[in-house]
């Protein structure tokens, strides 16, 4: 289907244009990425609320940039699939400067009391906006939280990021930050 896209990377990335996607009419647009922030930071302050608006529509400009797709029009969901890879492997930097500030939005909108990590309760309230199901949100808590010390902090998060966008590993932790990839059939040895 893809030509430099593993089964894997389609997969996760098909599963963040679906959450991308607000109106659900099939394509990527301005208004979409300006929509996702404002409902994850619904609750927060303007500053607050003007960072993660601000990450969300450096990383439309940057995919839009990268597919040579004007900043006014769309992006398919194939189009994304291959973008989101072509972005965040452009270069040995491509992740961290194209992807990185959006969970570093997130640490400071989720991060209620400042501590520089997200508490069970933070996590959870992150992954309710992103309308993961909790049962779902509950397990990504415990595969993200590397150390199991009840704490998703700025590194768990981050590499957990790092892991959806680039990792073609089917068990990476990262893979549960959306909710966690269709079961895969058990390979007998």
């Amino acid at each position: 289907m893809f030509d430099m896209v593993s089964d894997v990377a389609a997969e996760k990335h098909g599963q963040t244009f679906d959450f991308l996607d607000i109106n659900r009419n099939g394509y990527l647009q301005r208004g979409d990425f300006e929509d996702i922030a404002k409902r994850l930071a619904r609750s927060a302050s303007n500053e607050d609320m003007h960072i993660v608006v601000s990450a969300y529509l450096q990383f439309w400009e940057d995919l839009c940039r990268k597919l040579k797709v004007a900043d006014d029009g769309q992006i398919s969901r194939d189009e994304y699939i291959e973008g989101i890879e072509a972005v965040a492997k452009s270069s040995p930097h491509g992740f961290d400067e194209g992807i990185a500030q959006m969970p570093r939005a997130i640490l400071v909108l989720y991060d209620a009391d400042g501590d520089g990590r997200l508490s069970a309760k933070e996590f959870l309230a992150f992954q309710t906006a992103l309308g993961v199901a909790p049962e779902q949100a509950s397990i990504g808590l415990l595969a993200i939280d590397r150390d199991a010390d009840g704490f998703v902090t700025a590194e768990d998060l981050m590499q957990a990021c790092r892991e959806f966008v680039c990792s073609d590993d089917p068990h990476a932790p990262g893979n549960w930050l959306f909710g966690g990839l269709k079961p895969r059939p058990i390979r007998y040895y």
